[in-house]
């Protein structure tokens, strides 16, 4: 499940089989986020993928991370990515 998560250099923190829980933070604009909520826990990162091309940023923001989770586990993720920034933190 390719996951975009919002700081970039994030992506640098972790690698293949390292494994990660995903969080998904989300507030009103102008107003001060609520805490974030864990959407999956221990996903496997299959692959960091290089948004670059020929080492020149495609102007796509934050990092690009290849999860391996269930079907549930993706249908939660791509719920909580169209609507909050992602992040993860490594175990």
């Amino acid at each position: 499940m390719p996951v975009r998560i919002g700081d970039p250099a994030v992506a640098r923190l972790v690698g293949p089989g390292d494994r990660v829980d995903v969080l998904a933070a989300s507030g009103a604009a102008g107003q001060t986020p609520g805490p974030a909520r864990v959407v999956a826990r221990r996903a496997r990162v299959a692959e960091v993928v290089d948004v670059a091309v020929d080492g020149v940023p495609t102007g796509v923001s934050g990092a690009l991370l290849v999860l391996s989770v269930s079907p549930d586990t993706a249908a939660e993720l791509a719920g909580a990515a169209a609507v909050a920034e992602l992040a993860v933190a490594r175990w």
